[in-house]
């Protein structure tokens, strides 16, 4: 297992898809209009239609503190254990992410779509399913 650790923080627009970024360090990272999960299309055989299966990063345990994940498309991602203190994660879409575990200090959730997100505290907005390491004032914005 490889860990990462991003020197040049400006990230706007990588596609990090399916990509295992398990302890990665982004602090301070730019990853506005970041792509972190996509559809592949698989053919099952025969004459069946192409089938539509998201691929998601992997950021379990990431150091995302301090990072603009502003309006990035993380639905279905994994950041359990993931460190976003202070991360600007406004207008995000977290729809289906697991957040068990997750620092969420101080993080902006401002118009994030967050229906069906794990591990985030009841004053996010989204139903809890698992315990996260926040503040009250981490889902104020």
């Amino acid at each position: 297992m490889c860990s990462w650790v991003v020197k040049c923080p400006d990230l706007t627009g990588a596609d990090l898809a399916g990509a295992d970024l398990t302890r990665a360090s982004f602090v301070g990272a730019d990853l506005r209009n970041a792509t972190f999960c996509s559809e592949m299309f698989l053919r099952s055989g025969g004459t069946q239609e192409p089938e539509a299966v998201p691929t998601c990063a992997t950021l379990r345990g990431a150091q995302l503190s301090d990072a603009n994940l502003s309006e990035v498309d993380l639905g279905g991602a994994d950041l359990s254990g993931a460190d976003l203190t202070n991360a600007d994660l406004s207008k995000a879409d977290l729809t289906e992410a697991n957040l068990t575990g997750a620092i969420l200090k101080g993080t902006k959730l401002s118009d994030a779509k967050l229906k069906g997100a794990r591990g985030l505290p009841p004053s996010s907005g989204a139903p809890s399913r698992g315990p996260a390491k926040v503040s009250p004032k981490a889902a104020t914005g």
